[in-house]
């Protein structure tokens, strides 16, 4: 008589799960995916599977029908990648009590008791390996933490709204960590309180996980204070500059990762895109955060073309109110463009920038395509989901076995002009054929 270590009842069915979709989707047009999966969709079902997967026993109740969908489902459910779980059906369940119990009939497992479109599924972790070599040679289960500054820690997950946090854990799942089975994330945001970034930092690196996989310097470089023997794997901009490591090619230490620095010069080519397109700029607004090098550069850029530079230009906590002002007093001092650096808080107010800039007329260029995905008119600068691969790539090294200040720092080679044709007509301006054939992809 099989014995569980958890019972669930619950539903048992799939997602289907879209990919190269824009974030705004446009009513009443057809709209073609690149990519499509079928995944487990209901709750109950994927926390049965991932407990499983870590070696419980666990008997579910549902109900499913008897067609392609429910096959697709209960294999969903009994293996996933390097799972051996196997879905026993071993007795038919009378139905659920009014009291909302689950009177469960076991009985030994025979092939075919089963009624229709009711089953119990019995999920067990099996291995060809006898039960003591299963003890001697269990796989090792990672832990690493996520840490961002701003994001909500909803979006590190394969169904984010971000692209680059969808590419991270594809790439992950696809070098064979799946979470629930072989690795444990958890997850931190600064939720953009700048004050407290150290202090979260420090926390993280208490929890003394196998890695931490860190965004922008304000979080690893406490993290590096913290601790010098956990593994970090950091996405920055000029790592060296930032007193992190002595050297991009070797870095030493237990840092490395990814440098997102484009160079301070790529803002005297998105002024030359951007002039294609608003070509009589005369007054400049910047929206910086203070802390960023970038705004300094924007500046410098701007004078150097004959542009003046209009309104408060650097932000200092991000705030929606400080947006709204900052915007405010751009219009009123005339700026008739807009440059953006690329701090993650902006990222994460990315809608909101977008709708301000829609709302006061003004032109703006991106550093990123997530700004433009969300409404923005045009950016040009690093593919931030080849950055988030490459992370992926660089934890996998480093779990299996390779020191990180070993690992180069990896830097940018390609770069992509996002441009969204229907914000350009929402503010009323022409786009030239000869810069939409040469952009990378037009939005809209």
């Amino acid at each position: 008589m099989p014995q569980f270590d958890i019972t669930i009842a619950g539903e048992l069915n799939l997602d289907l799960i879209l990919y190269g979709l824009p974030e705004q989707l446009i009513p009443e047009r057809e709209l073609l995916a690149k990519e499509m999966s079928l995944t487990l969709g209901a709750s109950s079902g994927i926390v049965a599977h991932n407990l499983a997967a870590l070696g419980s026993r666990v008997g579910f109740y549902s109900k499913i029908g008897k067609d392609a969908m429910g096959d697709i489902a209960l294999q969903r459910l009994s293996s996933e990648r390097r799972s051996r779980s196997r879905v026993r059906l071993i007795a038919s369940p009378s139905r659920v009590s009014e009291a909302g119990k689950v009177p469960f009939r076991l009985s030994p497992w025979k092939e075919g008791r089963m009624r229709r479109r009711e089953f119990i599924a019995f999920i067990g972790v099996v291995s060809i390996l006898p039960r003591a070599a299963r003890s001697q040679q269990s796989t090792k289960v990672h832990r690493i933490a996520v840490l961002h500054p701003s994001h909500p820690v909803t979006e590190f997950t394969e169904l984010s709204r971000f692209r680059y946090w969808r590419e991270f854990f594809r790439e992950l799942r696809q070098l064979g960590y799946v979470e629930g089975q072989n690795l444990l994330i958890e997850r931190y945001s600064g939720e953009g309180r700048v004050e407290d970034y150290p202090k979260l930092a420090r926390e993280v690196a208490a929890r003394n996980s196998d890695l931490i996989f860190a965004i922008t310097v304000w979080m690893v470089a406490p993290l590096k204070q913290a601790t010098s023997t956990i593994p970090i794997v950091a996405m920055t901009s000029d790592p060296v500059d930032l007193g992190l490591v002595s050297s991009m090619a070797r870095p030493g230490g237990n840092i490395t990762g990814v440098s997102v620095d484009a160079g301070l010069e790529i803002w005297g080519k998105r002024l030359q895109l951007f002039r294609e397109v608003v070509p009589t700029i005369s007054k400049l607004g910047i929206l910086a955060l203070r802390r960023n090098p970038e705004g300094v550069a924007m500046r410098e850029t701007a004078e150097k073309a004959g542009i003046s530079v209009v309104g408060p230009s650097l932000l200092d906590n991000g705030s929606e109110q400080e947006y709204r002002r900052v915007f405010g007093f751009m219009s009123q001092e005339g700026a008739d463009a807009l440059f953006v650096d690329g701090s993650p808080e902006h990222i994460t107010k990315r809608q909101l920038i977008g709708e301000l800039a829609e709302k006061y007329r003004l032109p703006a260029i991106y550093p990123f395509r997530s700004f433009v995905e969300a409404g923005g008119l045009m950016a040009y600068g690093i593919d931030f989901r080849e950055m988030f691969r490459q992370v992926a790539r660089t934890i996998d090294q480093i779990l299996k076995g390779t020191h990180p200040g070993d690992i180069p720092f990896y830097q940018p080679t390609k770069f992509e002009l996002i441009i969204n044709r229907k914000a350009a007509e929402g503010i009323g301006l022409v786009l030239s054929e000869p810069l939409l054939a040469r952009a990378d992809e037009v939005i809209g």
